[in-house]
């Protein structure tokens, strides 16, 4: 396989890739992000921990959604709990970087374990 025969395929992989994180988000969030910001994720975190960071932004969605919700608080503060779709993909991607640093640290305690 040639060198360019070899990048198309990765290519493809990642579009594949993707579009599985894209109907992830979708069914998990109710919108999604451009195509760019999938490839972005996939270049450094790997399409495990993309998911994994997706379903997680899922649960935090939840629970913002049931205190925006919450009689008892005032609406100044519901209304400062509402998230927009940028700051649903900001917190998706904390997570990313989060899950990243922790498997690098447990990486480096393994190496030096070893």
């Amino acid at each position: 396989m040639t060198t360019i025969e070899s990048l198309k395929a990765q290519l493809k992989e990642k579009r594949e890739n993707a579009a599985y994180l894209r109907d992830l988000f979708e069914s998990h969030l109710g919108f999604t992000p451009p195509e760019q910001q999938f490839m972005v994720w996939l270049n450094r975190f790997g399409v495990e921990m993309c998911s994994d960071a997706i379903e997680r932004t899922s649960e935090w969605m939840l629970l913002n959604q049931k205190n925006v919700k919450d009689p008892k608080l005032s609406p100044k503060i519901r209304e400062s709990l509402q998230k927009t779709e940028e700051d649903v993909c900001s917190y998706a991607t904390g997570v990313m970087y989060k899950m990243k640093a922790k498997e690098e640290e447990t990486a480096e305690k393994a190496k030096e374990r070893a």
